[in-house]
């Protein structure tokens, strides 16, 4: 069978650059890859001449060479009155008599229009153009056209709309390089014909029904509505009021009146909650400042009491010169903010082609790579003199060099026996990998595929088996045949990976379930994974089955393998602790779904007969399969000797709390860190307490002790207290309700996708990045730096003290910044190639990102108001915020993976809160002793007998059978 493919291409022009701010800065990072990653082109494999020969095409090609007498057609229409068929003998013969179709006397309805291809179409022999008897819609795949009134994506529109209703064959026919979209399209507008205005001004309206959905709420919490009187005689009147204030005091009167309109149990259930909540936040501040951590907010006059209970920190003097935070903006500081987004992005691509592929120039097609991309001819002229470091690491055949054994690398990385154990079995594989793709038409046969899992508890060394393993693979020039992946962004920095996610191709907002891969991700896939003989997974046990069961899915596409074969028949090297945090939204890989004698080719014959019979769901197939490929590893090794825990009895201690065990003794022992001056710790204020983060369960909690802690710089360092406000917006409209203002702004950031409403600033506090930048470069979600400098732009809207956004916890001189433009963060971890402009090696700029949410307001409308909007409650913002927050305190969550030299922890858990054993042993195993660790105040006995789930206990029995087998 031949095969011919014929490229056609269209290219988009660049964005326009702007003197000001380019919109871009405050668009969301997810929103631009989500239309980058949309923008590839697929083709379809279609017969040619005969069924023998096939060629690549699609719809493009298809109107690009459209016969000349359907010039005046555009992309639109074309699909919609047109269609293409393959030619028959009648078609032939007709043609064959004139090129010109022309009517054949005959019987019945005579045959519609029909024309050729021109010659350069690959199916011009084959197929040609009819008129429909029917026009249908054509299906519009990809970005959905933005609104046109949208200035960020204007030119987007502009571009959509040219290229749908406006008849061209190349980009050129309707664009002019040396202008914007936009102005073409109010150039060209007038040449639209009467059913393209028609299909175009549906369009809008589509995009207004959706922005209109949210009206009746809306108008509740922001809109003056008119009055009419309420009657108390009914039961229920469904009335309006002149404003959003007169509504909430009103329903108010009418739930006073008709209480059986309530659900009054729900009520205090939940209001019993939050007293609860409440009461936990207090204790833990009470409990803060009595340490003296806060120690100059506790040298003031203020009453303690009303410190506690009303969250009321008191004022501060203003600063000086030398310790000023906040900058006003500069033309200067705007060109930068351009450079260093150019410069971030094309290094952040030259890294991940690096991990992928083993060179920063190589291309998912193998090409060497020309940064078109990321050309912008305005500022060639500023990058002549700041260009990145773009050598490639070439990537040799295989082979094996032998003049430096396994040995050297024990030594090097003062592998303990255990490690050197593991990381020999590892090393011998990989040899035996090399040489038989070396060596393949000799006696060598191929090994076995690798199955392995490394266990241990926390400390034991497993990541310096990893770096081990890099290293060798590094020196042999084999970093291309390794792929390092982790299920979080934090995880993947550890070990100079990438996370599993992003392996996925399933983008924004796509599911496993809903997602086709196009023939482009096909190709990406196999591209990427090519050269790959070895993965390496870490944080195992934060991995679900459901997500196991989706990179099989990717790595049998890659290796063109049968899905029975267990990733494709990649050697696989799963490292983690099962007893540390779970995954979210999936089930653990522990989990009892399957026989742990079943195969995965059973599973998935029985998953084929299952799912014909019963109303089984996609994600419940997936997940038993994901179980399935667990139950396939069959060589484990066990990591016993602790590496981070030098203190034998805190040792112990964490041994017998990973299976619940504690006994008197481990309590009496972990009473003694309590801060007390009866106790080991005598207080908070004095080193290395008062800079040791504090670990905490809930985000609440994290939140408030951030502020008291920046706000309490803030006095040491005689600075004005400073708080970047979140830009809310609904509808692309400001929010007018002051109170539905400040409830949104109050909500913890784990609601708002990581981007906080309040966040509170002093110089050189630590601060916690919230999304992912450049995790390729280290800059992702759970980096810790230190912030340097918050450079805003400079209007009236940033006030000393503005009462729609002012925080009543909050001192009286708070400044409050609306329009952050880029804080400098320090992050020493980070892998810049070369540093940025005008800033050192690790100075990164973060910019404010934005971000769509849905928030419920149950909490914030009464059970009346939720009735009058028939239990419509949750309305959807658009948030603009720097994605950072103070990093004083952080959630347990966060520490995984981590080791702390010094920290405080609270070990009481909080109300309502799920008995996990992780959430104890996680944060106790960060340290190297019992010395480094602090405990804020007395926990009960019960949390350190907590027990593993019945279904861990039993899949580390089979483990601990598969590592003695293997001894």
């Amino acid at each position: 069978m031949s095969f011919s493919k014929n490229k056609f291409s269209i290219r988009g022009n660049s964005l326009p650059i702007i003197n000001n701010v380019s919109s871009d800065i405050y668009e969301s990072v997810n929103e631009i890859n989500e239309v980058e990653d949309d923008q590839h082109e697929s083709f379809e494999l279609e017969t040619g001449i005969d069924n023998e020969h096939l060629v690549l095409c699609n719809k493009r090609i298809d109107y690009e060479l459209r016969p000349n007498e359907l010039s005046h057609v555009c992309l639109y229409e074309f699909n919609s009155d047109y269609r293409k068929a393959k030619i028959t003998v009648s078609d032939k013969a007709l043609f064959a008599s004139d090129s010109t179709p022309r009517s054949v006397p005959r019987r019945g309805r005579p045959p519609n229009d029909r024309w050729l291809f021109q010659t350069q179409h690959p199916q011009y022999s084959s197929h040609i153009i009819i008129r429909r008897s029917f026009r249908v819609v054509p299906v519009l795949i990809g970005p959905s056209i933005p609104r046109a009134e949208r200035e960020d994506t204007e030119e987007r529109y502009a571009r959509a709309i040219l290229t749908l209703f406006y008849p061209w064959r190349s980009v050129l026919d309707i664009y002019d390089i040396h202008e914007l979209w936009s102005n073409v399209l109010k150039v060209r507008e007038s040449a639209f014909t009467a059913r393209s205005d028609k299909v175009i001004n549906n369009i809008q309206l589509l995009h207004d029904c959706k922005r209109d959905r949210d009206q009746d709420l809306f108008q509740l919490v922001n809109q003056p509505l008119p009055s009419k009187t309420i009657k108390y005689t009914t039961q229920y009147n469904d009335a309006n009021v002149d404003d959003a204030e007169e509504i909430l005091a009103l329903l108010d009167e009418t739930t006073d009146v008709h209480l059986n309109l309530l659900n009054k149990n729900s009520i205090e259930c939940c209001g019993a909650r939050e007293r609860m909540k409440r009461e936990y936040l207090k204790s833990i501040l009470r409990n803060i400042i009595l340490s003296e951590r806060f120690s100059h907010i506790n040298n003031n006059n203020n009453p303690f009491s009303d410190l506690i209970l009303s969250n009321c920190i008191i004022q501060t003097t203003g600063g000086t010169e030398s310790n000023v935070l906040a900058y006003a903006a500069n033309r200067q500081d705007i060109e930068h903010i351009r450079i260093w987004q150019y410069n971030l992005k094309i290094q952040k691509e030259q890294m991940r082609r690096m991990l992928l592929y083993g060179s920063k120039e190589q291309t998912s097609e193998g090409d060497m790579i020309i940064d078109k991309q990321f050309s912008d001819p305005s500022c060639a002229d500023v990058f002549d003199d700041h260009t990145i470091d773009c050598t490639m690491s070439v990537i040799n055949d295989p082979q094996l060099t032998t003049n430096v054994s396994s040995m050297n690398f024990v030594k090097t990385y003062n592998l303990n026996y255990e490690q050197a154990k593991i990381f020999e079995s590892i090393m011998c594989h990989i040899q035996s990998t090399i040489l038989y793709q070396i060596n393949k038409d000799v006696k060598h046969t191929k090994p076995e595929q690798l199955l392995m899992y490394i266990g241990g508890a926390g400390g034991c060394g497993k990541s310096r088996v990893t770096e081990a393993i890099s290293a060798f693979m590094a020196y042999h020039n084999r970093t291309h045949t390794i792929r390092c992946l982790a299920p979080s962004s934090a995880a993947a920095v550890g070990i100079d990976g990438l996370t599993i996610q992003s392996m996925l191709h399933e983008g924004r907002n796509k599911t496993y379930d809903n997602h086709t891969l196009t023939q482009t991700d096909l190709s990406t896939i196999e591209t990427e994974w090519r050269n790959i003989d070895y993965c390496l997974i870490d944080e195992i046990s934060m991995v679900g089955c459901y997500m196991l069961a989706r990179l099989h899915r990717i790595t049998t596409i890659a290796k063109h393998t049968e899905s029975t074969i267990p990733f494709g028949g990649i050697n696989m090297i799963f490292l983690g602790d099962f007893v540390q945090y779970p995954p979210v939204l999936d089930r653990p890989l522990y989990s009892n779904i399957l026989s742990p004698t079943d195969t995965l080719a059973n599973t998935m014959n029985t998953i084929n007969l299952t799912r014909r019979r019963l109303n089984i769901t996609e994600r419940d197939i997936q997940c038993k399969v994901g179980r399935a490929l667990w139950l396939q590893v069959n060589k484990v090794f066990f990591l016993t000797q602790q590496m981070r825990n030098k203190d034998p009895l805190f040792t112990a201690m964490q041994a017998r709390l990973r299976s619940g065990q504690c006994r008197d003794d481990d309590y009496n022992m972990l009473c003694k860190r309590i801060v007390s001056s009866d106790n080991d710790v005598k207080s908070l204020g004095q080193s290395p307490w008062n800079l040791a983060p504090m670990l905490v369960f809930r985000n609440e909690v994290r939140t408030n002790i951030n502020n008291y802690c920046v706000f309490d710089e803030s006095i040491k360092h005689n600075q004005l207290p400073t708080v970047v406000v979140a830009n809310d917006r609904v509808r692309n409209h400001d929010i007018d309700n002051t109170d539905l203002r400040h409830f949104l702004l109050s909500l913890p950031d784990n609601k708002t996708d990581g981007l906080p409403g309040y966040l509170p600033i002093v110089m050189n506090m630590p601060v916690l990045i919230t999304h992912n930048i450049a995790t390729e470069l280290h800059i992702s979600n759970g980096s810790i730096g230190r912030l340097v400098r918050l450079v805003y732009d400079n209007d009236n809207e940033n006030l000393h003290n503005n009462s729609d956004i002012r925080n009543p916890n909050f001192p009286i001189n708070t400044k409050y910044i609306q329009t952050p433009l880029y804080a400098l963060v320090e992050l020493p971890q980070s892998k810049l190639s070369s540093p940025l402009i005008d800033l050192q090696p690790t100075m990164i700029p973060i910019l404010p990102e934005q971000k769509t949410i849905k928030i419920d307001l149950k909490s914030f409308i009464t059970p009346t108001q939720k009735r009058l909007l028939n239990n419509k409650t949750s309305i959807t913002i658009c948030r603009t915020q720097l994605p950072i927050v103070p990093a004083y305190a952080m959630t347990t969550h966060k520490c995984q993976g981590k080791t702390l030299t010094s920290g405080i922890i609270d070990l009481v858990p909080p109300p309502y809160a799920k008995s996990d054993l992780a959430n104890v042993y996680v944060p106790v195993s960060r340290f190297t002793s019992a010395d480094t660790m602090a405990i804020l105040r007395p926990f009960p006995q019960s949390i350190l007998n907590q027990k593993p789930h019945p279904d861990m206990i039993i899949e580390l029995e089979r483990l601990n059978k598969l590592c003695n087998s293997n001894e």
